[in-house]
């Protein structure tokens, strides 16, 4: 039985985007995150962008919690 995304933790990851395929990112170090609606639109943010996100575990899957943006001046508001 799989635990509740809250027993699992959150994590932090920081690195740069080198794909984007909807809204699941791969990241320098080959790490792939969804990142859902209510974290970040799609058309903000680019391949080649900087970013730091906190994720959780769910279902296997790493799902961003929130989003970072490392490059970019004001960036994206945390959640």
């Amino acid at each position: 039985m799989a635990q509740p995304a809250s027993a699992q933790g959150t994590r932090m990851i920081e690195g740069r985007i080198v794909s984007l395929q909807g809204n699941q990112v791969m990241l320098n170090n080959g790490t792939i995150v969804t990142i859902p609606r209510d974290v970040a639109q799609p058309t903000e943010i680019d391949q080649g962008d900087t970013i730091r996100l906190n994720y959780e575990v769910r279902n296997g899957q790493n799902v961003a919690t929130s989003l970072q943006m490392m490059d970019r001046a004001g960036g994206l508001r945390p959640r």
